[in-house]
């Protein structure tokens, strides 16, 4: 443990600080002044408490979670001390209920939304027009969601343009639905890094149990016990992802290649394009993005309300929406990005043939979803 808490405190003097356009908005703390020496020597003092109290119950490589716990009390003193920078609460609170009817809204315009994976070409509808509010309302409150929930009726207008230069997509077949999808999938991730670059998050329960990865493990106590726990939950997730995935890749390998007799069936190459550049997009848009401007429970509560409203994947809409919620959580507690992308384009290519329904399926010969 630190035996002088004010050096402690000095190290970690820094708060969360605004990016500016270009610049990579994960690193989000830089140096800043004491406020106020009051709400340091507070905590300072809360710190120097619970070091005496958890030095005897917490053994070897918990002491990093002492440090982060000070850091935290340090934090909200000067966030209560700041009063010029502390935004007022009826606008603090007007911005919180306007994001609420926003994501309702959202909610009911994928509930409107056509899916994609049909061999009819894209096309513009009324409902589209609700990706302007979301345009205005992230110029009024600069909070990056907004954009994310503009996203369909963005990608929707290029797909218009890009159906009109090269006809040859709106064709209902197998190739041209394929090269929709990737298309929209591209202009998904495309729009997604965008966001994820040039825009600042806000997150949502900032010092608070909510802005945690796993808020049932609160600190407290016991948090060196806490977070010890989380530490081997977490170390679960990551290993369950990683066996799942490769398990999904085998086995989809397998119906794909026939056995693994041969790589190069029917329209497998766009299947493994489709199925990387969709689990890509979707891992950014979600949890680069939206997970970092709001936290992981609130984007797996967005992701499973969004499937069920407009997911198809399976009969039952509320299972699937619980399903891919709970999926979703899985993903916002693992740290790697790169083990989600992996991941989710793994689970991609395995239901790939749920998304383009292979040459010779009822759906190709009525030429009409069934």
């Amino acid at each position: 443990l630190v035996a002088n808490p004010s050096s402690a405190m000095a190290e970690m003097d820094f708060v969360p600080s605004e990016r500016k356009p270009g610049e990579d908005w994960t690193t989000q703390v830089k140096s800043s002044k004491s406020c106020d020496s009051a709400a340091s020597t507070h905590a300072q003092d809360v710190f120097q408490l619970r070091t005496e109290v958890t030095e005897d119950l917490s053994p070897k490589g918990w002491n990093t979670d002492l440090v982060e716990a000070n850091h935290d009390l340090e934090t909200g003193a000067k966030m209560q001390c700041s009063g010029e920078e502390k935004v007022p609460e009826t606008s603090r609170k007007q911005k919180e209920v306007w994001y609420v009817l926003m994501t309702m809204l959202y909610f009911v315009y994928r509930s409107q939304e056509e899916s994609i994976f049909t061999p009819k070409a894209f096309s513009l509808r009324w409902n589209d027009l609700v990706g302007l509010i979301f345009i205005v309302s992230f110029l009024l409150t600069r909070k990056p969601s907004y954009l994310v929930y503009a996203i369909n009726p963005f990608r929707n207008v290029v797909m218009i343009l890009l159906q009109t230069i090269w006809p040859r997509m709106k064709a209902e077949d197998t190739n041209p639905e394929y090269y929709r999808n990737i298309s929209s999938a591209s202009i998904q991730l495309c729009s997604a890094c965008a966001i994820w670059f040039l825009t600042t998050p806000q997150p949502i329960g900032v010092g608070t149990r909510w802005a945690l990865e796993m808020p049932c493990l609160d600190t407290s106590c016991l948090r060196g016990r806490m977070s010890c726990l989380k530490k081997w939950l977490t170390r679960v997730v990551n290993f369950l992802l990683i066996a799942t995935g490769i398990a999904a890749v085998l086995m989809a390998l397998e119906k794909q290649t026939h056995g693994f007799h041969s790589l190069h069936t029917e329209d497998h190459g766009w299947k493994i394009i489709l199925s990387v550049v969709l689990g890509v997009a979707e891992e950014v848009t979600w949890r680069n993005v939206y997970m970092a401007d709001n936290n992981n429970s609130m984007q797996a509560f967005t992701w499973g309300v969004n499937h069920i409203v407009a997911g198809t994947g399976m009969n039952n809409p509320w299972v699937y929406g619980v399903v891919s919620g709970s999926y979703a959580f899985c993903l916002g507690v693992t740290p790697y990005v790169t083990l989600r992308f992996f991941h989710h384009a793994a689970v991609e290519y395995f239901v790939i043939d749920n998304l383009v329904k292979p040459e010779g399926h009822p759906i190709w010969l009525t030429q009409s979803v069934v």
